[in-house]
């Protein structure tokens, strides 16, 4: 059997001692011997037992391993293992931000990306699919961002205006496709136009409160 280099130079580090040295003695299996006539023994066992070894194939070698291990009563000692911490536990998880730090990421620069900023970080963070405008200011209370003067107005605007959540009934709102894809696209502006062009929205009018006067009043008052 041809065996690769790193055979070769593996049996020439342990090879077979010769018969005429005479620190090698022979040593009974179990007797343990001691000091150098117990270490030159030891070499001499591994050499022996690579020779012999190395002409097997795979499952006869195992089996032999197998073998000796049960005459002479032997265990394996598997490596030892580092310490399992909690880093090493969510090594293949992806990270949370704070709330802080999401919207120090984010940088939204109006009211209405920050609702949409705070909408996604409940719905993708928190696992609040509806939530309520008190959720809402609370998780940007926890951000330590700037609070809002009117916050059902500027939760309001959002929908209306910028389409970034809508009404889900029972006085609750969710995140839009559209202000999912804001928030995916921030900071970059040029992503934001991009991703507000791919998920149009139709702005509803806002209320003026200016009275509309007919044409037949403006001829009476004339």
């Amino acid at each position: 059997m041809l065996m690769s280099d790193g055979e070769e130079r593996r049996l020439d580090l342990v090879k077979p001692l010769s018969d005429d040295d005479e620190s090698v003695k022979e040593v009974s299996p179990g007797s343990g011997g001691n000091g150098t006539e117990s270490r030159f023994a030891e070499l001499r066992a591994m050499a022996d037992s690579y020779g012999s070894f190395a002409v097997l194939d795979r499952e006869s070698m195992q089996r032999a391993y197998q073998w000796l291990g049960e005459v002479f009563e032997l265990t394996v000692s598997a490596p030892a293992l580092p310490p399992v911490t909690p880093a090493a536990l969510g090594a293949g998880t992806e990270e949370v931000p704070s709330p802080r730090i999401f919207i120090s990421q984010k940088k939204p620069e109006t009211n209405m990306e920050r609702i949409a900023c705070l909408a996604y970080y409940l719905t993708n963070h928190r696992g609040m699919q509806h939530f309520k405008t008190s959720d809402v200011v609370a998780l940007n209370t926890e951000a330590a961002s700037a609070k809002f003067t009117r916050p059902s107005r500027d939760v309001d605007n959002a929908e209306r205006r910028g389409g970034y959540v809508v009404a889900a009934g029972n006085g609750v709102k969710q995140l839009t496709t559209r202000g999912e894809a804001l928030v995916r696209a921030l900071p970059n502006r040029e992503a934001v136009q991009q991703a507000l062009r791919e998920h149009p929205h139709r702005t509803k009018g806002a209320r003026t409160g200016v009275k509309r006067i007919s044409g037949a009043q403006v001829r009476e008052e004339s």
